[in-house]
């Protein structure tokens, strides 16, 4: 399962691509992160959320509140994706570490799910 889930990630050619949204919703439970240009969007779906950490590098200085950024000064540009499987209480987690500096996200989730806009 893991191997389809990253082929799928993989797929949508993320590398280098600019965030364009990251909503929580559901008090945690989903979380979904969309990235794309002007061409295609894709939106990745974190279901059933049991852990969420995101974190801001403390060196990469916050001169406007992001509320007011426009999207060419979005500044966070998907650099890697990484997904472990986990077990707790013999239940099975999705574990994704996403890097998009000066963004990193740690989500642990029951289901995936990507939706594409073209």
């Amino acid at each position: 399962m893991i191997t389809r889930i990253l082929n799928e990630i993989e797929s949508c050619h993320y590398w280098d691509a600019r965030l364009l949204k990251l909503d929580c919703n559901y008090f945690g439970d989903e979380i979904s992160l969309c990235f794309g240009d002007k061409n295609i969007e894709y939106e990745f779906h974190f279901i059933g959320c049991f852990e969420i950490g995101i974190k801001h590098d403390y060196q990469y200085s916050k001169k406007t509140l992001y509320r007011n950024l426009k999207i060419a000064q979005i500044p966070f540009f998907i650099q890697d994706i990484k997904l472990d499987e986990k077990e707790v209480l013999k239940e099975k987690y999705y574990e994704f570490l996403i890097d998009a500096y000066p963004l990193s996200l740690k989500i642990v989730c029951k289901q995936f799910e990507i939706k594409k806009t073209v």
